[in-house]
């Protein structure tokens, strides 16, 4: 008899959990298996002194994110501000204030930048805005996603 070699396991990534307390169900999120996902989340995005906001995108089964920024400046004398929020309804957002994420900010020198932040996830929706003080610069940001 042949043996087959397993290599996916099919199983569902969330169930609902009883909170007897409340006497209510709750959404858990399987968090037994590594998960990592990258959303783009502004593709080469002309930032000037009008925000810019990415669309939100549902961040639940993840706990933590890198942002990548890939960000070209050209002898601009202004800042541009880059900024994550997120929401637990998807209709208000909040500014992320913790470690760097309070002021997000590069001064308007010549050149490209490419950076990492690190930063961790609590809510349901995650989203990012940009401006600029003044001129025009050009943003890419993804969001890697880690459970």
């Amino acid at each position: 008899m042949a043996v087959e070699e397993v290599t996916e396991i099919w199983t569902l990534d969330t169930a609902r959990v009883l909170d007897q307390e409340a006497n209510e169900w709750e959404k858990a999120w399987l968090t037994v298996y590594k998960r990592v996902k990258t959303v783009e989340m502004l593709d080469a995005q002309s930032v000037s002194t009008t925000e810019i906001i990415s669309s939100s995108f549902l961040c639940e089964p993840y706990a933590k994110f890198e942002l990548l920024i890939d960000l070209t400046a050209s002898g601009v004398a202004g800042n541009i501000l880059i900024e994550v929020y997120t929401s637990d309804d998807g209709a208000k957002f909040y500014k992320k204030m913790d470690g760097l994420f309070g002021d997000l900010r590069y001064s308007g020198t010549a050149g490209n930048k490419k950076e990492s932040v690190f930063g961790e996830l609590n809510n349901s929706k995650v989203r990012l805005r940009a401006i600029a003080s003044a001129g025009t610069y050009t943003l890419s940001a993804k969001l890697v996603l880690r459970s």
